[in-house]
């Protein structure tokens, strides 16, 4: 599980994180909510393509 997040600063500088793992917290600091990363995927099922062993 991977997060990738951009928010802008204050000093109009861009922010680049990544969270990963389903216990990171993501934080969204413009509407103050942090949600974990167990509850972004929640409902997402991932399927196996027939030619390689990674899910998509």
């Amino acid at each position: 599980m991977l997060v990738q997040s951009k928010q802008k600063t204050y000093t109009f500088e861009w922010l680049f994180q990544e969270y990963e793992g389903e216990s990171a917290i993501v934080s969204f600091a413009s509407v103050e909510v942090k949600m974990s990363m167990s509850d972004i995927y929640e409902l997402i099922v991932f399927e196996m393509l027939e030619h390689c062993q990674v899910p998509i």
